[in-house]
């Protein structure tokens, strides 16, 4: 199991730590389900730090292969490039604002490799091919700054700069009439679009605006929408992506059932969905397709994240045991990894060998100390009470 899983068993019976419960391997389908590691962030936090977050990357059997700490970081979304590095996106407390939002590139042993912060900085990001990051940033609406929209922003790797720009309210029309709160459109997914791609071929980007129930491709040369779905079919979407097929898998979140939709974008047709009894989370979530056909699918308000075949079989599932005080375990967005995905640290695949850092060991050491010091009280205890008896008989 290593150091990590017994830090973990440790911290279920010994931590004042929350769990969620009937968490872990829910199910495993072997001859179905894709072999793969998978890898999430709790919401609510991942046991490093006072409140703080921790990547995990866990195998079909939910044992933890390697875990990211990211001290006293609010979690929120990672994702492993191609070269075995981690693209990861939180926010933490600031003096001089409520939340300030950072994306940050790390080593697979946690050295950081480069990072951009910004007040505005939220949701979703994307390392471009040629080392750039692209993410999604608040701007006050131009008709009443009391309002907020969204602006998709290529960040220079070297130097820091915004090197491009797209703001959504220079190509939607908007109106304060229908926002949310203080929102307008609430950009919460962006995936870059390579030239080739299987859409139309033209490099673009392909976003999804919760408020606004709607998904778009912009073409990036020319800033033109060249495609948008979703009013009166989605309700407060997440995570679309473009597959080899040329359709887009999108987790149509909905109010009181959710489900999740592949839609061919030449029709607007809904090819094919994922629905079930109870499957419902209000918000967050995602949709993954893989190699084998099947979809993984992230019922983020739950914490749950399960596999599914083309007949809607479910052939895997996970329930996150890492929960807050109030047991919220929520998950923004997983991911699947296979041999072929990432350039892997060498012994991790097929991951025989969990990582582990001093850090893990000193904090396993220090739970047997304190379970060895409970323990010898109890004994001290236990004696002393005898003796007491021994004496009054």
């Amino acid at each position: 199991m290593g150091i990590i899983n017994l830090l973990l068993g440790a911290l279920i019976l010994f931590s004042p730590v929350a769990f969620a419960q009937d968490a872990g391997l829910v199910s495993h389908n072997a001859d179905q389900a894709h072999e793969g590691l998978t890898l999430f962030t709790p919401l609510e936090g991942g046991l490093a730090g006072d409140g703080g977050s921790r990547v995990f990357l866990i195998d079909m059997n939910g044992d933890v292969v390697h875990a990211w700490d990211m001290g006293d970081q609010l979690g929120q979304y990672a994702e492993l490039l191609p070269d075995g590095t981690l693209l990861y996106r939180s926010t933490y407390a600031h003096p001089t604002s409520p939340q300030v939002g950072i994306v940050q590139h790390l080593a697979w042993d946690g050295e950081m490799l480069w990072e951009y912060e910004n007040d505005l900085l939220h949701h979703d990001m994307a390392m471009l091919p040629n080392g750039n990051v692209m993410v999604v940033m608040w701007e006050g609406y131009k008709g009443d700054g009391s309002f907020w929209s969204d602006r998709i922003v290529e960040i220079d790797y070297d130097t820091g700069e915004i090197v491009w720009e797209w703001s959504l309210q220079d190509h939607v029309e908007l109106t304060a009439i229908d926002a949310q709160g203080d929102e307008l459109t609430h950009v919460n997914a962006v995936e870059y679009l390579p030239e080739g791609n299987s859409y139309n071929g033209r490099e673009g980007i392909l976003i999804s605006s919760r408020e606004l129930s709607t998904v778009m491709i912009v073409d990036y040369e020319t800033g033109e929408i060249v495609w948008e779905y979703g009013p009166g079919e989605l309700l407060h979407q997440h995570d679309p992506t473009l597959l080899e097929n040329g359709n887009v898998l999108i987790f149509d979140n909905r109010r009181r059932n959710s489900r999740v939709v592949e839609v061919d974008p030449q029709t607007d047709e809904i090819v094919w969905s994922y629905e079930a009894e109870g499957f419902f989370s209000h918000n967050v979530s995602g949709a993954q397709r893989l190699e084998n056909g099947n979809t993984l699918i992230t019922e983020g308000a739950q914490g749950r994240v399960f596999e599914v075949t083309s007949e809607g079989e479910i052939v895997w599932g996970y329930v996150s045991p890492f929960a807050d005080e109030d047991g919220r375990n929520a998950i923004f967005r997983a991911h699947r990894y296979d041999a072929d995905d990432v350039d892997w640290p060498e012994g991790v695949w097929p991951y025989e060998v969990i990582e582990e850092s001093d850090d893990d060991q000193f904090i396993l050491i220090l739970i047997i100390g304190l379970i060895a010091i409970v323990a010898a009280s109890g004994f001290v205890v236990y004696k002393s009470v005898r003796a007491i008896n021994d004496a009054m008989r």
